[in-house]
């Protein structure tokens, strides 16, 4: 099931219309050479076989966000300018590893950060940059395919940027990596609170037929949900929201 799903993803990736392009496109490489040193450097680290895709923050800094879609991609300390966001691929004939996706940030000629190919699903949207929690650094919620455990929710994680370095700060499985931040296709709100500091706000669906691809936690406010920050992530918060 995980191998169907992700192979969809490396057919459908590259053929998002124009129209859609106004916030960001996702490239193959394979189709667009801009960045042709990417792949080999990608290849470099993690294997000749690794499929490359990546999304440039350039053309998307600024633009006005689509409602019900996505929020602004803002470069509040300009560390984004130049820079690229890529994902790595493990192919479908490598079954024992193909949920191994690794991301990273390319910026002149470079990879100046990568992660372990430890994830779960492929990159889908890029929703959201903003400094959430007050840090000095960027953060970037990116949507996922599913995971294994969750086959009807979108996968969400937070990867947080200072312009050298990457790290993940939503909540996940320590073993696995999967991500305990979950929604409903791209259902995400920004919550400002009080202190400057954001939440977010997502959608667990009740719909008989996709609720068990849903955590069974007892939260009050299902089927909306609020992750917090809790000074080292994105939690799940079990407080009722509005």
């Amino acid at each position: 099931m995980i191998t169907k799903r992700i192979a969809l993803l490396l057919v459908t990736v590259s053929l998002i219309p124009a129209t859609m392009s106004s916030q960001f496109r996702f490239h193959d490489i394979e189709q667009d050479t801009t960045f042709a040193g990417l792949q080999a450097q990608v290849r470099a680290l993690y294997g000749q076989q690794f499929d490359v895709y990546y999304a440039v923050f350039d053309s998307m800094i600024g633009n006005i966000p689509k409602p019900e879609e996505q929020e602004a991609i803002t470069d509040p300390y300009g560390t984004l300018r130049g820079a690229v966001l890529f994902w790595a691929v493990p192919p479908e004939r490598d079954s024992e590893n193909r949920d191994s996706v690794a991301v990273g940030f390319f910026k002149g000629g470079s990879i100046i950060w990568s992660s372990l190919p430890i994830y779960k699903g492929g990159v889908t949207q890029i929703f959201a940059a903003r400094d959430l929690n007050h840090d000095g650094e960027v953060d970037i919620i990116t949507l996922w395919s599913p995971s294994s455990i969750y086959d009807h929710s979108t996968d969400v994680r937070i990867i947080s940027w200072n312009g050298r370095t990457g790290r993940l700060i939503s909540d996940e499985e320590p073993d696995s990596h999967e991500t305990k931040v979950v929604t409903t296709g791209s259902m995400l709100q920004l919550i400002r609170k009080p202190n400057g500091i954001y939440d977010l706000r997502a959608y667990w669906t009740d719909q008989e037929d996709m609720k068990d691809s849903f955590p069974s936690d007892r939260i009050p406010s299902r089927p909306w949900v609020v992750y917090t920050w809790n000074g080292t992530k994105y939690v799940l918060s079990t407080k009722r929201t509005r």
